[in-house]
């Protein structure tokens, strides 16, 4: 069984400058290009639990509250379920919303997946018509659990972000919620 999701971006609210050109392309045979993720953000949970305050902080309080400003919005997209002959299984529809609240350390990013659900067989509020959907709260991303659950990298000099989430649990729910429509195990964040 494989699983593919693909996302609707919305068109960026802020002009690009034209007037540098813009290199995005990662060096791949330089391994130390990958290197550099956000500079120990655990470090930075430790300073700003401590109360101290260096440039490796802030910088990672800098590229966090990046990160964020990157993903706030309202997102759609789709998960993909293809049998091991590559046939479609099951699409499922999505939402994203992601809004954020704090400052420098305190900062937070919170998101909700939504996850439309599939046509009953029964209804019982008479609008068979009615599209349901069911809300997933992801995991708060701040400085204190960014390096545990998330795991951001920065580059950059690509100007770019890499997400290594611990996807699994989303991944269950959502086909579980959007296939079968179900949620037996009452759990509001990935496993």
């Amino acid at each position: 069984m494989a699983a593919v999701c693909s996302i609707s971006v919305a068109p960026t609210p802020k002009p690009l400058n034209t007037n540098r050109p813009l290199n995005f392309s990662p060096n791949f045979l330089n391994p130390k290009s990958f290197l550099p993720s956000i500079p120990s953000l655990r470090s930075a949970a430790a300073a700003a639990a401590d109360g101290r305050k260096t440039s490796e902080d802030s910088n990672g309080v800098d590229a966090l509250r990046r990160f964020i400003d990157l993903n706030l919005g309202n997102w759609t997209g789709s998960f993909h379920q293809f049998d091991p002959d590559g046939n479609l299984m099951h699409k499922v529809s999505t939402k994203l919303a992601a809004s954020s609240y704090g400052e420098d350390e305190l900062m937070s990013l919170i998101q909700t997946l939504y996850i439309k659900q599939p046509p009953s067989s029964t209804s019982i509020s008479g609008n068979a018509d009615e599209v349901e959907w069911a809300e997933y709260k992801i995991k708060e991303t701040n400085i204190f659990t960014v390096d545990k659950y998330q795991q951001i990298g920065l580059f950059p000099n690509e100007k770019a972000f890499a997400l290594r989430y611990q996807t699994a649990g989303m991944l269950e729910t959502v086909l579980r919620q959007g296939v079968m429509g179900e949620d037996d195990d009452g759990e509001e964040s990935p496993k």
